[in-house]
């Protein structure tokens, strides 16, 4: 850190709705609540987010660096906190946007593409699953739930 450098903490909390609508809709639950998450945002080399933590030096949790780049941002995506970028987001100033992924060095997981609209596993929960058009579903797409929820 320079001696210009700003270090951010912050307490981010849990969107609800996305597994818990039901609860949500009648009140049993807020739509953003616990369990509040820290984030520590610093300059470095651009801006880095640190997710799950306010230990900067804490490379077990997920990152990503912000860097901007001749017309346009650059966003790393670290899911392994010290580990190399599973992908690389592109924002250019003219509204364009891409996604790449890095090449296979073995520190971070893969990134993996979903179609538009296919639930995310472990975030997405039975409800976004009903929502979905289940026959173009294979049950081992949907881990999470049990055959006597879809109807």
């Amino acid at each position: 850190m320079t001696p210009d450098s700003v270090e951010l903490n912050l307490v981010v909390p849990t969107y609800n709705y996305q597994l818990y609508g039901e609860q949500v809709d009648r009140g049993e639950l807020p739509e953003y609540g616990e369990p509040l998450v820290p984030v520590l945002i610093r300059d470095e080399a651009g801006v880095r987010i640190v997710l799950g933590t306010h230990d900067f030096k804490d490379h077990s949790k997920p990152d990503l660096l912000i860097e901007r780049q001749p017309q346009g941002w650059a966003i790393f995506l670290h899911p392994e906190g010290g580990g190399d970028p599973s992908g690389v987001v592109y924002f250019l100033d003219d509204g364009r946007s891409f996604v790449t992924p890095e090449n296979d060095l073995g520190s971070s997981n893969n990134i993996q593409f979903l179609e538009c609209g296919e639930p995310v596993p472990d975030i997405d929960g039975p409800q976004r699953a009903r929502s979905l058009k289940l026959s173009s579903l294979r049950e081992a797409d949907l881990p999470w739930v049990v055959n006597d929820e879809i109807d």
